[in-house]
């Protein structure tokens, strides 16, 4: 295990644990400074793109519903999300349910309701413990609850016993980026260094990718952990606060066309349209799976098969279609379809992924939450 060093104040268990769903990180905060997917998008090709078109072929016109096994809604739908009002998961959920409204029956409208708290875990509580009955769904912070399963393996929220998938909405990589004022340009420089990583307390997403790269990347992490939100981190990494972090490829963008950052991994497997040259997992001996941001559109466990195969079509068109398109390229914020098959897999990935180097993560998170 290679050394670490506590560099600013640390953080009660409780408190860690109340952070542990605060990515895209706590960038549900990110709106706020305008860090998040505005000013750049990775607009990599949907490798589920062909997928969804042909899951809308049968329903290209306006309004037509979706027949899964005779299964339908047959009263109001509520859609819950896990942060308030303003952030990407918020504005995500509103423009999806509301491509999605024109396929449902007659009558049938999908409520949304914003359930924030504990940086989605209020949430995630909320849709867990709802009636399977299908007409409760939502969105799951899953980058968040797989923090929390490495940290804690009784954690409360298991992602695969306790949700049922639908689909997701984006498949977005987390980018490990060096400031400018650290002098670091290639992730060929950091083995050996002792490094100033920014993270959004001892239970962030950020906080497990600094480990893992840490590990196969051969460098020594001085944590940084005293950062309210992705806009407070990206400021602190602006002054020179931290050397190094890792956010959205579209939180990042800005920045680094400013000159402020240097990407050096894409955490996806396919290079970023937006940083062609930079490297990703694919270049890297012992990193297995992507760290994607999803949102994922999840249902309580026990959801019969049928219903669940209905709201898989029912969104996959509803983010085929035009105005979803329209709105995705006028906001900066890229829909990128996956299906439910995919959805698993990303999960599973990412569960695996932070497991296999679930010793280092919790010995890291004991010295700074301590």
């Amino acid at each position: 295990m290679r050394g670490a060093r506590r560099y600013t104040r640390g953080l009660s268990l409780v408190a860690a644990l109340a952070l542990v769903l605060a990515a895209c990180g706590g960038t549900e905060n990110e709106d706020a400074t305008g860090a998040e997917e505005e000013a750049g998008t990775d607009d990599a090709e949907d490798p589920d793109a062909d997928d969804a078109d042909e899951g809308a072929a049968d329903g290209d016109a306006e309004g037509e519903t979706v027949d899964a096994a005779g299964w339908e809604p047959d009263g109001d739908v509520e859609f819950i999300i896990p942060f308030g009002p303003g952030g990407g998961f918020d504005a995500y959920s509103r423009q999806v349910v509301e491509a999605a409204q024109q396929f449902l029956p007659d009558g049938v409208r999908i409520e949304v309701a914003n359930v924030e708290g504990a940086g989605g875990a209020v949430g995630a509580q909320t849709l867990r413990r709802a009636d399977p009955d299908g007409l409760t769904i939502g969105l799951v912070y899953d980058v968040g609850l797989a923090v929390a399963q490495t940290i804690d393996d009784a954690a409360e929220i298991q992602l695969n016993e306790d949700f049922s998938w639908i689909a997701g909405i984006t498949q977005e990589p987390y980018t490990l980026f060096a400031t400018a004022d650290s002098g670091i340009t290639s992730i060929e420089e950091l083995g050996g260094q002792e490094l100033r990583f920014g993270a959004l307390g001892a239970a962030s997403p950020m906080f497990v990718v600094g480990v893992i790269l840490g590990e196969t990347l051969g460098f020594d992490n001085q944590w940084v952990t005293a950062y309210g939100g992705a806009g407070d981190l990206l400021s602190g990494a602006t002054r020179g606060d931290i050397d190094l972090s890792a956010l959205e490829v579209s939180s990042i963008a800005q920045y680094v066309e400013a000159g402020d950052l240097v990407p050096l991994l894409v955490l996806g497997e396919e290079p970023s349209a937006v940083f062609p040259d930079v490297p990703t997992v694919q270049d890297v001996d012992g990193l297995d799976s992507p760290v994607l941001s999803m949102r994922p559109i999840g249902a309580p466990a026990g959801v019969p098969q049928e219903a669940l195969d209905y709201w898989e079509d029912i969104f996959l068109q509803a983010m085929a279609t035009e105005e979803l398109a329209a709105w995705s390229e006028e906001s900066g914020r890229t829909v990128a379809a996956s299906d439910a098959a995919e959805t698993q897999q990303r999960v599973d990935g990412a569960i695996e992924l932070m497991a296999g180097f679930g010793d280092q993560v919790r010995e890291q998170y004991e010295l700074v939450a301590e």
